[in-house]
């Protein structure tokens, strides 16, 4: 387990890489996860090392990362929208 507090995991995300305009935000809350403003899911489960959750499209599976003072999360699944997000 690399960091299991989910409070680090609340709030807002920043998909990198991409132009601004193109840019998704990505909002984790005790509530559950909101995608650029619009609530996708109302839960998820965070072990320390995976988020998992599940939207009408099916599921989403994210590893978080922490190297030095970065906080990152990559999308893993589904494998054709591999993404990576900066905590704000």
């Amino acid at each position: 387990m690399i960091y299991s507090n989910p409070n680090s995991l609340y709030g807002l995300w920043l998909e990198l890489d991409v132009p601004s305009y193109q840019k998704e935000e990505l909002y984790l809350f005790e509530g559950g996860v909101k995608v650029n403003h619009r609530l996708i899911s109302t839960s998820f489960e965070f072990d320390g090392n995976v988020l998992t959750f599940h939207t009408g499209s099916g599921k989403n599976v994210y590893i978080f990362n922490r190297n030095e003072e970065k906080l990152t999360l990559t999308k893993k699944f589904p494998p054709n929208e591999q993404k990576m997000f900066l905590k704000q």
